[in-house]
């Protein structure tokens, strides 16, 4: 059974522009990941390199978390 709102978006897009957008969601609605820095040892290619992937794999976007108790210092100082 549908909810009020998905027939309501159902009636105003039809079922063609729902299979469109469900195939390719605006960016609003792809998901969002986790993306943790291990004490700051990250570099610029690997920075790019991950971001790329993520756009490839459809990831609207991430939470940067810089995690490191008991891991060597990296070369990037984390806020």
């Amino acid at each position: 059974m549908l909810s009020a709102v998905a027939a309501l978006f159902l009636v105003q897009t039809g079922p063609t522009d729902l299979a469109a957008q469900f195939k390719n969601p605006p960016a609003s609605a792809r998901p969002h990941t986790w993306w943790h820095w291990m004490s700051g040892n990250v570099t610029k290619e690997g920075i790019t390199a991950d971001l790329e992937a993520m756009k490839q794999a459809g990831i609207g976007g991430a939470h940067i978390f810089d995690a490191g108790q008991g891991i060597p210092n990296g070369p990037i100082k984390y806020n």
